[in-house]
């Protein structure tokens, strides 16, 4: 049993101060339209008849001297039934099931992808709102460091020219609060889209603080590879009943003859038609050999979705890796260095240029790592995210 390194999701805390993910995704199961039609195509599957009974087949006659209504000598009633080979039942009502399985597995594959696309809305929408705090925080910090830098009588070139320069990072700044605000609500449009809601999401994303990579079995059978599997199963169902057109159906009739001019007496006929498919063989081969055809083509594609799944988790893997160390070094080494930083040159009375610009240039480079790492974790949380989510098992396991 192969091992992963993965995070436990990051969005399930519990806070009335915003929405959790959990109660979050509740909503969107219960709303999104995709989930309704989704689970309508299986019902649909579950309803759907494979092999027909045809329905029988009545018959009324009438033959005469001058015509069938004039001068009537015999009356006739006649019904008949075509029966499918018994066999055929069986095997249809395999083929049946092997569809549900596969509306079903469809069901749960794209069910994934609306959870992974929800977890990206939702942590998207929480790193926007930080990214807004930190910039807003940036512009506050330039904008006190401009009022020292007025405050000083230094009266030169240089003092102006550095005064333009904040003053132009300021307004910087706010160009890029603008883009987030902008951004903030596609994603609040995009997430009320994804509820099936009007107007724009009001809600507060929560998320827990992150926590290292945990190491998880990979299931033996996973959402996103059991629906290849199941076409597989159903390709190799539809083939074996495709050979089911080689045996005969069955037509029985009974007739019965009514006779009026007392000629004859009145007579009871049943008779038993048994077709002969093999007359025209090249019809039921030619089914064979496309079922078969399609029976292989499914194999090959399950093997290289197999392939392909296992390809992207063992990446999201190493990625969740990567990521964490990452934050790791940001947090334990970066950070802390930018923070003594900070505390030195809080102790510089600033009162010339060069100790200005060592002020503004400390302050800002510790927002700027901070904004750095918080795209990191985001980048971390949607990683760990997808990854429980890909590796959920499918409910046979589960059971």
């Amino acid at each position: 049993m192969t091992l992963v390194a993965l995070a436990p999701l990051v969005t399930l805390a519990e806070d009335s101060a915003g929405t959790t993910w959990k109660a979050f995704w509740v909503t969107v199961t219960e709303q999104n339209p995709k989930t309704r039609v989704l689970k309508a195509k299986t019902e649909a599957a579950r309803s759907e008849i494979v092999q027909e009974l045809p329905a029988p087949m009545i018959g009324l006659g009438s033959m005469g001297m001058n015509g069938p209504t004039s001068g009537v000598m015999e009356r006739t009633f006649e019904v008949s039934q075509k029966i499918p080979f018994p066999t055929k039942f069986f095997k249809a009502s395999g083929v049946k099931d092997a569809r549900v399985a596969v509306a079903s597995s469809d069901e749960n594959t794209e069910l994934q992808r609306i959870e992974i696309e929800a977890s990206d809305f939702f942590i998207g929408l929480y790193q926007n709102l930080k990214s807004q705090e930190l910039f807003s925080e940036n512009q506050g910090i330039l904008a006190r460091h401009l009022k020292r830098l007025k405050s000083l009588t230094l009266f030169d070139q240089l003092q102006k020219i550095h005064i333009l320069e904040i003053e132009a990072e300021i307004k910087s700044i706010d160009s890029e609060i603008k883009e987030l605000q902008f951004k903030e609500k596609e994603l609040r449009r995009r997430i009320a889209v994804l509820l099936n809601e009007d107007g724009s999401f009001p809600g507060k994303p929560i998320l827990k603080d992150l926590g290292p990579p945990r190491q998880v079995q990979i299931p033996k059978s996973l959402i996103l590879s059991e629906s290849a599997r199941k076409r597989e199963e159903l390709a190799i169902t539809e083939a074996s009943y495709a050979k089911q057109e080689w045996l005969p159906d069955l037509t029985l009739t009974y007739r019965r003859r009514n006779r009026l001019d007392g000629v004859m007496p009145s007579s009871h006929e049943v008779m038993i038609g048994i077709e002969v498919p093999f007359l025209w063989g090249w019809q039921p081969s030619a089914k064979n050999r496309a079922a078969s055809a399609l029976s292989e083509q499914a194999r090959y594609s399950a093997i290289e979705n197999q392939r392909e799944v296992v390809g992207e988790i063992e990446t999201l893997r190493d990625r969740v890796k990567t990521l964490w160390e990452r934050i790791q070094l940001f947090r334990n080494e970066i950070l802390p260095i930018q923070e003594k930083r900070v505390h030195l040159v809080h102790r510089i009375s600033p009162s010339d240029m060069e100790s200005l610009d060592a002020h503004r240039t400390t302050l800002e480079k510790w927002l700027i790592d901070r904004i750095k790492l918080l795209e990191i974790e985001s980048e971390y949380r949607r990683a760990t995210a997808t990854l429980e989510i890909l590796l959920k098992p499918t409910a046979s396991e589960v059971s």
